[in-house]
């Protein structure tokens, strides 16, 4: 699917370019969630809707929903966002795995779940992620694949909304139907994501990654304390002042017991010092890193590909990858990898889970050289 005006997303003008096309009705979908009922674009008629075609296995989807919940939130007056889920593979057509990502991801509007392809199908979708616009009349407005394009969509709602204001065709308030999934009760853990041992210390570190936290542990698994205070953001300061959006990986300075932390809702690398009990941002700026971003630089420089954080002087640089996507061996900075994801340091080679590649990937920590191990065959 690509832009109805043949251009960019935020290019909208009534009436320019193609005749108009009405956007299929939603029909199809084997269940809803976050709603009472399944919604229908006969009655959101008035009402700004952003339709996206995801699948919760693709990462490029996972990293889109932060900008659905700030697009959701500006224009909460007259948008409807949906998340049309069409996937992948045969294990997220189950609603109820389907529900437990919604819940683990924070995800508050509306979920359809077209485990049969009959809306992706009707809007002829060819890939994830794709989003849909469509104006309050239920015609098609732009339409966009892949990552990147959120901002652009911002400027067309934008668009949208004077125009139909001023014909008096918008319709404002709440959406009624919404109501959000009951959610569990807390627990110790909520959908934990990484695990760091500190032999030394006989400490386990936790990402309590939907909780916002990491937890710190006894070898034996005994809670001690926490780092962070359970709030969403990226705030610095003592331990239960910090604040982590979604934490993930994690790795201890054998020396002194540092612990780094990948803050990953933030694209942001955070250190928690365990003898201060303070925390400190030292890499990124909180933007995602596009391909063709800068390799290198200072510690505010956007993170991407494998890159290697120099904790004296903050500075990060690229340490293996050349920012395309595929799956290539050989000198460090052309090879290729395809979302990597997990880290392990041994036999003078860092072990890279290529996890889009289904592989096992080696750089050597001398030559720099990467090669397959495992994969993906």
């Amino acid at each position: 699917m690509t832009d109805g005006n043949g251009g960019n997303p935020s290019d909208y003008a009534p009436g320019a370019g193609d005749a108009p096309v009405r956007a299929p009705e939603l029909d199809g979908a084997v269940a809803w969630l976050n709603v009472a009922a399944p919604l229908t674009l006969r009655a959101l008629r008035g009402k700004i809707v952003l339709l996206e075609f995801w699948t919760y296995g693709c990462i490029n989807c996972l990293h889109q929903l932060p900008g659905l919940r700030r697009l959701a939130a500006t224009h909460f007056d007259q948008l409807v966002v949906i998340g049309i889920h069409s996937p992948k593979f045969p294990n997220e057509r189950s609603t109820d795995n389907l529900r437990r990502v919604v819940a683990r991801h924070d995800i508050t509007h509306s979920v359809a779940n077209d485990a049969d392809f009959r809306i992706w199908r009707a809007y002829t979708v060819r890939a994830w992620p794709t989003l849909a616009l469509i104006d309050p009349a239920g015609y098609l407005v732009a339409g966009a694949s892949g990552e990147g394009h959120l901002p652009q969509f911002d400027q067309a709602i934008t668009a949208v909304t004077q125009v139909f204001d001023e014909r008096g065709e918008l319709r404002r308030g709440p959406t009624s139907e919404l109501r959000p999934e009951p959610t569990p009760p807390p627990g110790v853990l909520a959908f934990p994501g990484k695990v760091a041992v500190d032999a030394e210390r006989e400490r386990l570190y936790v990402a309590d990654t939907s909780h916002h936290q990491i937890l710190i542990a006894t070898s034996a698994g005994t809670p001690i304390s926490r780092i962070g205070s359970g709030r969403r953001g990226a705030a610095d300061g003592v331990f239960a002042e910090a604040c982590f959006t979604r934490p993930q990986g994690m790795a201890v300075r054998p020396e002194d017991g540092y612990l780094l932390i990948a803050d990953t809702g933030n694209h942001l690398i955070r250190g928690a010092d365990i003898e201060t009990g303070q925390v400190r941002t030292l890499a990124g700026n909180m933007n995602q890193a596009r391909r063709g971003a800068a390799g290198g630089g200072a510690a505010t420089t956007s993170i991407s590909r494998i890159k290697r954080l120099d904790l004296e002087t903050r500075r990060v640089t690229v340490f293996a990858g050349s920012g395309a996507p595929g799956l290539r061996d050989g000198r460090s900075t052309r090879a290729r990898f395809y979302e990597p994801g997990g880290l392990a340091v041994g036999g003078g080679c860092l072990f890279v889970a290529d996890t889009n590649n289904h592989a096992l990937r080696a750089v050597d920590l001398e030559t720099g050289a990467v090669s397959t191990l495992i994969g993906p065959d």
